[in-house]
């Protein structure tokens, strides 16, 4: 599987001092890709081709481990969240580890623990209320006439539409509640 540890830098991650949750463990067997974190090498290739990890302590490698172990921090890590489903993991990881689909589950698992960063609420916000996210200045809309570009306009019926997934899905009351 992945041994008994793994060393970052000075950061030890080891099965002696991993907090072990056996929910978590449950909830990643029944999303069926335990048996996928199982396959991860502990190479390295997804921290050192990920584009975050050269400007933050952000190492995908962590969030795998922890994953696999069941580690309680998987989820409750801001880390989590500064993935940018870029892909550039999947497409170097030579076990074919599906690390976006696991980033995708472990966000899921954190948003029901209630683990989601107000920045991240913030920009959910903005887009419920106007499609964007994030807001058009005015600078935005020179540099775009400038350039000979429309102006950006936001269609009501799928705001709308955007508006009705948001309530069905639980989305906007999770929102809305923050």
């Amino acid at each position: 599987m992945f041994g008994l540890w793994v060393c970052r830098e000075s950061s030890l991650i080891s099965m002696k001092t991993t907090k072990v949750d056996k929910v978590l463990r449950e909830k990643l067997g029944a999303k069926e890709f335990t048996s996928m974190l199982t396959m991860c090498e502990q190479c390295g290739v997804c921290s050192g081709i990920c584009p975050l990890s050269k400007l933050t302590d952000f190492r995908v490698r962590k969030i795998i481990l922890r994953a696999g172990l069941g580690d309680i921090e998987a989820i409750k890590s801001s880390d989590l969240w500064l993935c940018m489903m870029c892909y550039a993991c999947l497409e170097r990881c030579r076990t074919g580890l599906e690390i976006p689909d696991i980033i995708s589950v472990l966000r899921t698992l954190a948003i029901e623990d209630g683990n989601v960063p107000d920045s991240t609420i913030k920009v959910a916000q903005m887009f419920l209320k106007t499609g964007h996210a994030f807001p058009i200045s005015g600078l935005t809309k020179k540099m775009r006439k400038e350039l000979g570009l429309d102006e950006i306009k936001v269609d009501p019926e799928a705001m709308e539409e955007v508006g009705k997934l948001a309530e069905k899905t639980g989305f906007k009351k999770l929102v809305e509640g923050k």
